[in-house]
C-alpha cells in the first residue's frame, strides 16, 4: 500500500506537467500538419523556377552554338542568288 500511496503522490505532484506535455505535444503535431501543405508548395514553387532556369540556360545554349552567318541560298544552276 505504501507504494501505491508513493506512485499517487508523485502523480499528484506531476499531474499539470503530464497535462502540459501531452498539450505542448498535441499543438507540436497540430502546426507540423498544418505546415506540411505549405512546404510541399514551396518545394512546387522552387522545382519550378529551377526547371524555367534550365530552360533558358537550354535557350542560351542553343543560341550560342547557332551558327550565326548568313549562307546565300544557291539556285539549280550553284549560283548565289
Amino acid at each position: 500500500m505504501n507504494e501505491f500511496s508513493q506512485i499517487l503522490n508523485w502523480f499528484k505532484k506531476n499531474f499539470w506537467k503530464i497535462i502540459l506535455l501531452f498539450i505542448f505535444i498535441s499543438l507540436f503535431v497540430f502546426l507540423i500538419k498544418l505546415l506540411i501543405p505549405f512546404f510541399y508548395f514551396l518545394t512546387f514553387l522552387t522545382e519550378s523556377f529551377e526547371e524555367i532556369k534550365n530552360i533558358f540556360n537550354n535557350i542560351e545554349k542553343n543560341l550560342n552554338e547557332f551558327q550565326w552567318e548568313k549562307t546565300s541560298p544557291t539556285n539549280k544552276d550553284g549560283e548565289n542568288v
